[in-house]
């Protein structure tokens, strides 16, 4: 795949001294630079954890071109995660190309990156979104 797999809310906490390559997407997301494996990996290494969330969703869009549709499905699927996660990974990106126009299929799964071993209640998640740094150890 050609685009990237991992995708951080620019609110998402990550240990403290991790380095991470960050790439703008938008005014809500920024984009990894390595692989999910490498991601999971960095961020167990840290004492921390990354959930990869049951379920997953799809997205379509249409563009003239082949770079079109893929930004219009990305920018969809990643507007559909719900705010309580921080994090997104991209499962499967299908570009097809027809005379004149592009369709382009996403499959995106939620995930979150956190200091606890279990999913923290989204009421504490919410407050520290929010720069509330009391409630998190």
């Amino acid at each position: 795949m050609s685009s990237p797999a991992i995708f951080l809310r620019k609110r998402c906490l990550t240990p403290e001294g991790m380095s991470l390559r960050l790439t703008t997407v938008d005014s809500v997301w920024d984009s990894v630079d390595m692989s999910e494996r490498e991601f999971t990996t960095a961020i167990e290494s840290h004492g921390w954890h990354c959930m990869w969330l049951t379920g997953r969703f799809s997205r379509v869009s249409v563009g003239r071109t082949a770079e079109t549709a893929t930004s219009k499905v990305m920018k969809a699927g990643l507007d559909a995660l719900s705010t309580s996660f921080n994090a997104a990974e991209v499962d499967l990106l299908r570009v097809a190309t027809y005379r004149g126009f592009s369709v382009a299929r996403v499959t995106i799964h939620a995930r979150h990156v956190q200091r606890e071993a279990t999913l923290v209640p989204w009421t504490v998640r919410r407050k520290e979104l929010d720069g509330d740094q009391t409630t998190t150890p």
